[in-house]
């Protein structure tokens, strides 16, 4: 039973661990994608980060939300 208990911990972690990865992934895609927009000047290419972040399932409310409205901007 131990086992089991330990198997569950394990995996448990290995999805928050994910999630967080995730979430830095996507919040430094954001980044680029303000960087294309602000400072090379590039809309389409910035246009289309914003829709694959806000797309992406994993990203968290902030993230998103700041995608769409980078996007409708």
């Amino acid at each position: 039973m131990k086992h089991f208990i330990w198997i569950g911990w394990i995996l448990l972690l290995a999805l928050s661990i994910r999630s967080g990865i995730a979430q830095e992934d996507l919040a430094v895609l954001l980044e680029k994608a303000i960087y294309t927009e602000e400072t090379l000047g590039n809309l389409g290419e910035a246009a289309k980060l914003y829709q694959q972040i806000a797309a992406n399932s994993e990203a968290g409310r902030t993230i998103a939300a700041q995608a769409l409205f980078r996007l409708g901007m």
